[in-house]
């Protein structure tokens, strides 16, 4: 507990630390080319295939440039703090990501549930390492967010093991495989297109989303701002999202040079890939947002405890509220 505690107090101490809102504003306009303010409308996003339907989009210019930016993020760390100071009015981010940032008292809503991890996001071990000295003592490199940690926890949970008992590596998402290649890590907490290519390595996957069910899915947030003066835009963002979404599970073919390109992955591989990540369709992701029987309020509360009970989350700390925006 002490050494997950202690590498995410770290970690979101960066991502929450106070910034002086022009300071910030002027870091990420110049780092990333953004207007400040006006049009077009915003949407930060970082690499995972969960993402591609947004990327589709606008490959095919359902998407129109005019109307809304996909700004392409190389971290979620960089997309929080991003949104976090109105430089983005949009971004895709995992459910464990919007309860910390609802909690810090950022003003969003969800606007859509982008995917379901079903064993898209795993923890893969080297064959070779897990036969010599196991699980106990290994080198395990993560991203170093909070999602990474989860996972982390969750493993160790659901195979009696310490927190003690592994060391975490602190690794961007796009040093993972080199690591895992050179030796210097004995498995990697990591998420597709990642896990495959590993996996295609010979890489044994040892723990997955999908042992733990409906606790790993990705959201589109808004900046409650956005709501009132940008009605138009997320109306298109909603639709276009749509059109990527039906692009991508039915491996249209105009499509998929684009995604193999962008993820590195063999169209073999992408249809593998896919069969571990639901993507919701309106009506489904509108259900959970708002159905009678309150889905996502149910996972979010049941996730919030667990982050809590692995110091995640601030112990005491009531289940932030999920507000929801479907308006069509």
């Amino acid at each position: 507990m002490g050494l997950l505690r202690r590498i995410l107090v770290y970690r979101w101490e960066r991502i929450f630390v106070v910034f002086s809102a022009c300071a910030a504003a002027a870091f990420f306009a110049i780092a990333f080319g953004l207007r400040i303010p006006g049009p077009p409308f915003r949407v930060g996003i970082n690499p995972w295939l969960g993402y591609e339907p947004l990327l589709i989009a606008r490959d095919t210019l359902a998407l129109d440039p005019k109307i809304v930016r996909v700004v392409d993020m190389s971290s979620t760390t960089e997309t929080i703090r991003a949104l976090q100071n109105g430089i983005l009015d949009a971004a895709a981010l995992t459910l464990d990501e919007v309860l910390l940032l609802q909690h810090s008292g950022t003003n969003i809503r969800i606007l859509l549930v982008a995917d379901i991890s079903n064993g898209a996001d795993a923890v893969v071990f080297n064959p070779k390492a897990t036969d010599v000295i196991g699980i106990k003592g290994a080198r395990i490199a993560f991203e170093g967010k909070a999602l990474g940690a989860y996972m982390a926890a969750r493993m160790l949970e659901k195979m009696s093991l310490a927190p003690s008992d592994v060391q975490l590596i602190e690794a961007p998402i796009d040093r993972q495989e080199r690591l895992y290649v050179s030796g210097e890590v004995d498995g990697v907490i990591t998420f597709d297109p990642i896990r495959t290519k590993l996996l295609t390595l010979g890489a044994r996957q040892i723990f997955s989303s999908r042992d733990i069910p409906n606790e790993i899915l990705d959201v589109v947030v808004v900046r409650d701002q956005a709501l009132q003066t940008d009605p138009a835009a997320i109306k298109h963002l909603r639709d276009a999202w749509e059109f990527g979404r039906k692009k991508l599970v039915t491996l249209d073919p105009a499509m998929t040079v684009g995604v193999t390109k962008r993820t590195g992955l063999s169209e073999s591989e992408l249809r593998t890939a896919l069969k571990d990540i639901a993507f919701p369709n309106v009506k489904e992701s509108e259900a959970l947002i708002l159905g009678a029987d309150q889905r996502l309020a149910e996972t979010s509360l049941k996730l919030w405890q667990i982050m809590q009970s692995y110091g995640i989350a601030p112990s005491g700390a009531p289940t932030p509220k999920i507000s929801g925006e479907v308006r069509r």
